[in-house]
This record gives C-alpha cells, structure tokens and sequence, in this order.
C-alpha cells in the first residue's frame, strides 16, 4: 500500500521539523490477519523521527483497510474513538495499490525521545519537548481504533486495566519439531493460536524439522540442521544437544535483528530463554510440559546420578529467572512452588491442544477402513509409543478381556514404523497379536473419527506425573474412559468420568469389561466426561488462563510475584 498522508503541524514547531518521511504501513484485517504495506509518504511538517499513528484511517479508506504507520527509529501506537474534535486537517488517502502479507510489529518504544502523547476526542497529538506544547500538536491524525499502544482510550497506563490491554511482541523458543501432531507441539500451536488471539505477535524460533502452520500473528524461524540428523524423537537425545546449540544460535540472531518485548521458551528451550531475556533486559516466560530431570527416567535416558543434578540445577536456574511460569498439570504447579514460591505458576491444562470434538456417525469409516462390523466391541488407544505410556500393560490385559469378549478388538493410533514393529512383537508374546490392529500414525484430523468407532477409550500409562493429552480429547468423546488410577490420569480424572484401576492385569482387565458390559454405565460415565470437557476444560477457560499468564508479565495479574528477571 502507497498512500500520501498530510498533516498540519504548530507553527512553533516547524523549524525541527523535516518535510517529508518514510513510513511502513500495516493493514490488520479480516480475522487479525495483517496484510500489507510496503511504503507511505507523510508530507509537510512532520517530526522526522516521531511516527505516524498505528491504526490510522485516512480520508476516504473503508474501515476494514485501518492502517498502522511506522517511520525513524521509533513507533508511537494511538487511538481513540474515530469523530469530532480534531484540530488541524485530517489525514487524505491520495494512492492506494495492492499489499503483500506482513507482520505488525509490537507497539512500544513510544516513551522514548521524550515523546508526549495525549487523546483527544479521538485525536491523537503528538509533541516533541519545547516549544511544542502538548496542546499544540506536531502531527495530528484521525484514528478509529480505541487503542493506545494498547491501552483503551482514556485511560490512565499505570492502572491495572490499561495494563491488561497491552500487546507484546514474543519471541518464542521451541525445542521441537513444529508442527508435529504429538504433545508438546501441539500445545505450543495452542499456546500460539491463543496468544494471536489475544493481539500478541510471536516469532517461533524452532527445529528445522516438521509441517509448516499458518496462524495470526506467527512467523517461524528455523534452525539449521546439523550434519548427519534428519530427525529427531520424543524426549532427551545426543541430536538434541547438536539442534539445541544450533537453535540458540538461531535465537541470538533473531534477538539482535529485532526488538522483542518478552522471550518465551519452552522445555529445555528455556535455559536459552532465559539467558537472551536477561541480555535483552525483557521478562521471561518459561512454558513448562515436563520437569527436566524428570525426562532422563521417563525416557530411559540415563540413570546418571550427576546429569539428573545437572538438569535439576538448570531447571532451577530456569524458573528462578522466569517471571511467570506455564505449567500443564498441577504437579508441575507443585515443583514450581517448590523451588520458588515468589514465582508464579499458571495452570492451563492442554485441553485444546488434544484436537477437535468427535462428529458423531464419523467413526463408520474407520471401521470400513479397519474392517470392522459395525457391533464389533473396540478398545481404542491413541498415542505415542513410548515405554512409559505402558502399552505392555494394555497387551497383557487384553488377554483376559478377549477370553471373555472373544470378538472385542483393540485399535492402536499411532507410533512410529519401529515402534509398531517392537509393539507386534509384544502383543505376539502377549498371545493377542490376531485381536490387535496397529492402525500406524494418522494425521490430528483423523483421530476423533477414531474415537467415534470406539466403544472403549484405554490410557494404560504406568509412569509420569504429566497428565497424557490424550485424556482431555477422550473427554470431550464421551465415550468411557479406562486409565490406571495413578497421579498421571487423577490430576484429571475421577470416579465419575473415568473407571480407573490399579495398574495391573487384571485390574486393567476388569476395568475395560466393566466397560463393555455394562452399557448403561459407561454411557453416563461419557456423559459426566463431554459435561466436563465443556465446562472446565473448554476453550474460553484455556484462553482466560492464557490472558493471566501474560497479565503476570505486565504486572496487572491480582496476584502478581515477579521473578528475578
């Protein structure tokens, strides 16, 4: 978008003024999608360092064409109600071509420069020291948007309701393959989407390794790819040390090229973080999905005794350092007041991120797909492969349920090529391999269709603390749950939405022909399960808890505990 924006300024001012300047235009449209400008002449007497108005509507442009404005060194956000009052003449639209995709960038910087803004009837008045008053305006514009750099017009920043409204511009750092339909990538395209949603801007600095997503707001950096990894698996591995260092290289380079407001780091993503958030002098977030010494016995990494204290330290470090931190379970949210009670911990359980809300009557096809009558009982699992997710456990009881459902099937979605292998295996030994169907790796839309074949949900996970995603997609299935009933799944789940056994044999065994043999049952257990999935884990609950946790980086949060940063 070109466009000639004019403006009068104060006589008194002219002399430190220059003629003309260069500016950038930002066009937010549609749905918070930005699109736009390349390039705006503001002509006549204008400060050459003090910018034009974000959001300003020139004479004649539709509402939907708002544009933000962006010149020198510094960007001043304004706003106010569009109307009367104005002092001077408004801004004229004299050209207008097509736009390209870009990103706004974050509104702050304007207090710097001495810089006095006030509103006015919907005006903005910008002024540059003496002589220019505040009264007397350098460059006046016309702007519909009630927003100044992201507080409602009117009010006064330093209340806490200003401060709830401020935008920031994120840099985000994943240790991941992003996009990949499994847990922690999920959650941090959640975690993005809600942040967009939310006005924040964020750029992923991430692995250089899964599918590319398009969200409001996100733009992705990958790292390079070092020599000799073509991928990488779930939890602590050598490759990760050599992307790791390769992604902190990524992130330094992105934090000098530009000005960030909050550095958001996930998983061991955040000892990074936290470091680049000190130099930058920027609050630090630590998006926690796991405890960091936890991982080395969940993942069977190691049993060294030095490198647990070495990921104890530096989870320490991390959080210490962090002005707020995301956690996903409560036990997290326990480890957290642990180490630094003055920190602190938002819960919001991954509940979006475990997919979309079966359609009912979509499960049909699966089971054409898998070649299953339509009465044929199956007992379904969804999920990584991992040894802690107890699939071991699951085979073992399925010997006792088909002995007494001869005709029952289990369904397994996901895992890798190798995994599937050792799992056949497994089942084989297990004597089930004819009732067992390993139905491989399907795409996140693909998996409530699976659900709605179901008649029983199974999560045999038989170590961990951190709640499996699984469970909250289950819960929103409403078909009836059967997990072990360990800290992992009654963080939770109870008695009311869920049959949890001990986890044995037998015990997982009962639980599942509890299930299939008592309808009545198991329908109203999925009935409470979908009511609790709509209530405290629904979406609007998720993007509350989203709103505190950035609250907390600005200080507006009721409770607020900052860190060290």
């Amino acid at each position: 978008m070109f466009a000639t924006v004019t403006a009068n300024a104060h006589e008194a001012c002219r002399p430190a003024l220059s003629d003309a300047v260069q500016v950038t235009v930002v066009a937010p449209v549609g749905n918070g999608v930005p699109v736009a400008g390349a390039h705006a002449t503001v002509t006549g007497p204008v400060p050459p360092a003090v910018v034009a108005a974000p959001y300003v509507t020139a004479t004649g442009t539709p509402p939907s064409d708002d544009v933000s404005t962006e010149a020198g060194h510094e960007t001043v956000s304004c706003g106010g109600g569009g109307g009367g009052g104005a002092t001077g003449d408004p801004p004229q639209l004299v050209e207008q071509t097509s736009t390209a995709a870009v990103h706004p960038r974050a509104q702050r910087r304007a207090q710097s420069d001495e810089i006095d803004q006030k509103t006015t009837g919907g005006i903005c008045n910008y002024s540059r020291g003496s002589p220019c008053a505040s009264t007397d305006p350098a460059l006046i514009f016309q702007v519909p948007s009630p927003t100044i750099q992201g507080f409602p017009a009117g009010f006064d920043r330093s209340s806490p309701s200003a401060r709830d409204n401020i935008t920031v511009k994120i840099l985000m750092i994943a240790p991941e393959p992003f996009f990949e339909p499994r847990g922690t990538p999920f959650s941090e395209y959640h975690r993005i989407r809600a942040l967009g949603e939310l006005g924040h801007t964020v750029d992923l600095v991430t692995y250089p390794f899964g599918r590319d997503v398009s969200l409001p707001g996100l733009r992705v950096f990958r790292c390079l790819r070092p020599p000799f990894i073509r991928d990488v698996r779930i939890g602590p591995s050598l490759a990760k040390v050599a992307l790791d260092f390769t992604l902190a290289l990524t992130a330094a380079r992105r934090a000098m090229a530009e000005r960030y407001d909050v550095v958001h780091s996930h998983e061991e993503g955040s000892l990074i973080g936290v470091v680049l958030a000190g130099l930058l002098g920027v609050p630090h977030l630590y998006d926690m999905h796991s405890s960091l010494p936890q991982q080395l016995s969940n993942f069977a990494f190691s049993r060294s005794r030095m490198l647990t204290r070495v990921f104890s330290a530096m989870e320490r470090f991390v959080i210490r350092r962090s002005k707020v931190v995301i956690v996903i379970c409560p036990h997290l949210e326990e480890v957290v007041r642990r180490i630094e009670s003055r920190v602190p911990a938002v819960l919001i359980e991954n509940a979006p991120g475990s997919g979309d809300t079966p359609v009912a009557g979509s499960g049909a096809r699966v089971r054409r797909e898998l070649s299953l009558a339509a009465d044929t009982p199956v007992i379904l699992y969804t999920g990584t492969f991992e040894h802690y997710q107890g699939l071991d456990l699951l085979f073992a009881a399925a010997r006792d349920v088909i002995r007494a459902c001869p005709d029952a099937r289990v369904v397994l979605a996901g895992g890798r090529p190798d995994q599937i292998v050792e799992a056949r295996g497994q089942a084989e030994r297990a004597g089930v391999a004819g009732a067992v169907i390993f139905a491989g790796q399907r795409p996140a839309e693909d998996i409530p269709a699976f659900l709605d074949a179901a008649d029983v949900l199974v999560s045999p996970r038989s170590t961990g603390t951190n709640t499996p995603l699984k469970i909250y997609q289950y819960l929103r299935s409403g078909r009836p749950i059967v997990a072990t009933r360990l800290l992992t799944h009654t963080q939770v789940l109870n008695d009311s939405v869920a049959i949890l056994t001990p986890p044995t044999e037998e015990g997982f065994a009962a639980g599942i022909l509890a299930a299939l043999q008592d309808p009545a049952r198991a329908r109203a257990i999925g009935d409470r399960a979908r009511e609790l999935a709509e209530t405290k884990y629904s979406y609007e609950a998720y993007l509350s808890r989203t709103r505190e946790a950035c609250a907390h980086l600005t200080g507006s949060a009721a409770q607020v505990a900052g860190g060290v940063a």
